[in-house]
């Protein structure tokens, strides 16, 4: 059971967007796929929810093909625009929706919202108010609530982070954990290098439609060809002149606490 990619190739017209990619992503697992603009993120999500038909290659979840009508009960995605994926009256509806739609009874419909609710951390209060009155870092929580309360094999999250405040920056994490720790697979889309790096144990990097490293995040953090959030650079770069700080840092926080604990001496020899 997973999510296989094998061989897919993609193309807008005479414009090349996706070339022979393949990747493997098991249940449980949290991926985090990264690239420049234009790089093929956006469309190689739209090819895993069946919303684009590859020219050559297979696409499958757990077996079956992308367009399988099955396929939208496993896979949930939230867009990055998710303000775009509300439409109900009240946030309790929206939420609601999916697992209404998937012929929950009732009982369940009211357990499963309130047990997304209580993941994302959203305030109970706003589920009486129409989703519109709210703010976009509200809105996303909806969006993303709504899916987890279809109860999917797998969730694709189009960046994420954006839109959200710093509470909400803070907390996606612990929401990503959670997935994780209810065996959902987790693929995170985003250029925010930090935060994908520090959610995310397996990155995949693609560039110009080419899957260019997938691996482990301490192995894409060693390899010199790719981009590195500039904190990470930093400690990377003071790590490999001695000093006892660890280049595996991905926040400013992190690198500040380390960074204050080292001896004067310490650098001075650097």
């Amino acid at each position: 059971m997973a999510i296989e990619v094998k061989n897919l190739k993609f193309s807008y017209g005479q414009n090349l967007v996706l070339q022979n990619v393949s990747m493997y992503i098991k249940p449980g697992e949290i991926v985090g796929l990264t690239g420049p603009v234009g790089a093929g993120k956006s469309t190689l999500l739209r090819l895993l929810v069946g919303l684009l038909e590859p020219d050559n290659g297979i696409v499958q979840i757990d077996g079956y093909p992308y367009h399988a009508k099955k396929v939208r009960e496993m896979i949930g995605v939230l867009f990055q625009h998710s303000s775009r994926q509300l439409f109900e009256k009240t946030v309790y509806d929206d939420i609601a929706f999916g697992p209404s739609n998937f012929g929950f009874d009732r009982r369940d419909i009211e357990r499963q919202v309130n047990k997304a609710v209580d993941i994302v951390g959203l305030d109970k209060s706003l589920l009486e108010v129409s989703p519109f009155g709210i703010s976009g870092g509200e809105q996303k929580l909806v969006s993303l609530a709504g899916i987890i309360a279809q109860s999917p094999r797998y969730m694709v999250l189009d960046e994420p982070f954006a839109g959200l405040d710093t509470k909400g920056k803070t907390h996606l994490p612990h929401i990503i954990q959670t997935l994780q720790n209810m065996g959902v697979g987790v693929i995170v889309i985003s250029h925010h290098l930090d935060k994908l790096l520090e959610v995310a144990p397996r990155i995949i990097y693609l560039r110009d439609g080419i899957i260019c490293f997938d691996g482990q995040r301490q192995h894409y953090i060693l390899d010199d060809s790719l981009p590195l959030p500039p904190v990470t650079a930093l400690m990377k770069r003071l790590h490999s002149r001695g000093l006892p700080v660890n280049p595996d840092t991905f926040t400013v926080e992190s690198a500040i606490r380390q960074l204050e604990k080292l001896e004067i001496g310490d650098v001075d020899d650097a």
